[in-house]
């Protein structure tokens, strides 16, 4: 079976993944797909694996400790696994995952990479399809600001990058047609304005912004409204 993208690309899709895919559970950036229920049952194995190699290397690490070694009021780190850094005290035990990996392994279950798995996911207004806060290049701030009803533009709408893409194809067709004149249609050059950069510091024009548009440079549409402001 063969998955074609909005991008027209082609993708061949595996026997397990079919399932997901006709049930519309793929991010429509990167393709991937998911599955909340075995993320969560994951993630579950995931802590208690963490758990337990932290509690035998405690007590690894009490059995070595001698009478006169460090007090246990002073922290002290454990290796849990290559992802993740288990820090001690007096006070309890507590987990710090952390990784800056980039491998393609980061969009499955077991991965502890925010951004790129089902625990940070938002839906799409227009096609109603599941995106990767990665794959929609939201900082974790903006995530958390979206699912709080907070941020500005994307507690309001949320578009993958598709349906983004359309909707700002949408409206500089339609600030075309207001152009009749075509003052804005092309960039302002040297020869039909003099020292028009020295007045206008950040100019903007309609061929410029549909340019943008194709080269996926606007990651929401109001963006478009702030290039023509």
């Amino acid at each position: 079976p063969t998955l074609i993208t909005d991008d027209g690309d082609p993708l061949v899709l595996c026997s397990a993944c079919v399932p997901l895919y006709k049930k519309d559970r793929y991010c429509p950036v990167c393709g991937h797909c998911w599955d909340d229920v075995k993320y969560q049952k994951t993630q579950r194995l995931i802590r208690w694996k963490i758990k337990k190699r932290i509690e035998e290397r405690i007590n690894k690490s009490r059995k070595r400790r001698k009478d006169d070694s460090i007090s246990l009021d002073r922290p002290q780190t454990i290796s849990c696994d290559e992802n993740s850094v288990v820090s001690r005290t007096s006070t309890g035990t507590s987990v710090t995952v952390e990784s800056d990996s980039t491998d393609p392994s980061w969009y499955y279950p077991d991965s502890m990479v925010w951004g790129f798995n089902e625990g940070s996911m938002l839906i799409c207004d227009d096609c109603n399809l599941w995106v990767h806060a990665g794959c929609a290049n939201l900082s974790r701030e903006e995530y958390d600001q979206t699912n709080a009803g907070e941020h500005p533009v994307y507690s309001k709408e949320f578009l993958c990058r598709f349906c983004c893409k359309r909707r700002c194809e949408k409206l500089i067709t339609a600030l075309k047609a207001e152009d009749e004149i075509f003052l804005f249609a092309t960039p302002v050059t040297e020869q039909m304005a003099l020292n028009y950069r020295d007045v206008i510091r950040n100019p903007m024009d309609l061929q410029t912004m549909t340019e943008r548009v194709k080269n996926d440079l606007y990651f929401n549409y109001a963006w478009v409204r702030e290039s023509f402001e």
